[in-house]
């Protein structure tokens, strides 16, 4: 027997005997602990010998640098047979986790066992990452200002001009619609006399 695929991945499926692999995981980035991964997938493709078909047992186990278990053991069983004609098959398999949570920075290992022999481990790595101060962000500051210039041209252009401000902003058409009556409101309210002058 020999593990050909093994990897943790965003989504993984089976279909018509086929292997779809969807963003393979191998370090995790995180603010705080624990880290959590709303959704993921353990795919893996496994070569039989055709003395080997029939049942076999799969144990999935995460284990940190301490050696240990930081979620209850995922177990499963599989049965396949190999075409008379064939020497050897590949037999692909998924399990969709829901909730994973690590609980602490560092490196963790994936290990995979069938019949009780661990037969693949692969590593995670989760990493500590500082949140963005995006105020003090001097990027941030020049887009804000320019953001708020094209604002006040927006409300005091014409029509035309308007529109090209809004096309400059990139964002969708219906966003577009409520900043066009949003100027246009503005442009009314302005221009309207006030108590005090009359």
């Amino acid at each position: 027997m020999k593990v050909e695929i093994f990897t943790l991945c965003s989504f993984a499926n089976v279909e018509n005997g086929r292997l779809n692999i969807l963003g393979t995981i191998d370090a995790v980035n995180a603010h705080q602990i624990p880290a959590i991964i709303p959704m993921c997938a353990l795919a893996m493709k496994m070569r039989f010998d055709k003395i080997e078909e029939g049942t076999k047992k799969i144990r999935m186990s995460f284990i940190d640098a301490d050696g240990k278990s930081v979620m209850p053991t995922l177990e499963a069983a599989m049965q396949f047979r190999i075409n008379p004609e064939m020497t050897t098959a590949s037999v692909p398999f998924v399990m969709i986790i829901q909730q994973l949570k690590l609980p602490h920075f560092g490196e963790y290992s994936i290990d995979l066992a069938i019949d009780g022999r661990q037969e693949a481990s692969i590593p995670l790595f989760v990493r500590q990452v500082q949140r963005p101060h995006r105020r003090n962000c001097p990027k941030y500051r020049r887009d804000n200002r320019c953001f708020h210039i094209k604002l006040r041209q927006l409300i005091s252009g014409s029509q035309l001009f308007r529109q090209q401000i809004i096309s400059s902003f990139r964002l969708p058409a219906a966003f577009c619609g409520f900043l066009c009556d949003f100027a246009s409101f503005r442009r009314r309210k302005c221009s309207r006399p006030s108590l005090a002058a009359l």
